[in-house]
């Protein structure tokens, strides 16, 4: 009697090409198609015209199989991100209670921050990312820390300062601001 493995049926599909060709096909035609129907920047009810994009562009990915093989390392690295992320939150959610009403402020910024590291890490393994820094020389690695400085200088001055129900932000006075001065 033959035994049915699933790892043998993986490694089937894996030979034919499902995963190099077929899923990341479908994955592409999906989101394109998705966005196309959703932004209906080629018009109202043109599903065919959008369909046929969305092949086009998921047939000129598979071709491509540095672009493929970048999608098939980065999605299941940003999977399991997702995954711990997902832990952490429920982890939190156990912990705090009805009580907790989500991330705000800095805690916010540091969890996004958080995870655009993540999504490098997910796009190059750990000592890639490393190795592509100290490849650098010192002038684009300071290029690099000042700009994720002012990120962050200008995150903290568009979220700073508390306010009332009726009192504008600081990012809200400085456009009523500069609009008042336009009209004048």
């Amino acid at each position: 009697m033959a035994s049915f493995s699933f790892g043998e049926v993986i490694k089937s599909m894996q030979e034919i090409g499902v995963f190099d060709y077929i899923l990341p096909f479908l994955l592409v035609f999906a989101i394109i198609f998705a966005i196309l129907e959703k932004t209906k920047v080629l018009g109202a009810d043109k599903t065919n015209i959008n369909g046929l994009v969305s092949f086009v562009i998921g047939l000129i990915l598979i071709a491509q199989q540095s672009v493929v093989q970048m999608i098939t390392t980065f999605l299941p690295r940003f999977s399991l991100i997702l995954v711990v992320a997902m832990a952490v939150l429920i982890l939190i959610a156990f912990l705090v209670g009805d009580k907790f009403k989500g991330l705000k402020g800095s805690w916010l910024f540091l969890f996004v921050l958080i995870g655009i590291i993540a999504m490098a890490f997910s796009l190059f393994d750990g000592s890639g990312l490393v190795d592509w820094f100290s490849d650098q020389d010192s002038e684009t690695v300071l290029i690099i820390s000042v700009s994720v400085i002012v990120i962050g200088v200008v995150w903290a001055f568009i979220s700073g300062g508390k306010r009332g129900e009726n009192e504008d932000g600081k990012m809200t006075k400085l456009f009523k601001s500069l609009d008042n001065s336009l009209k004048d």
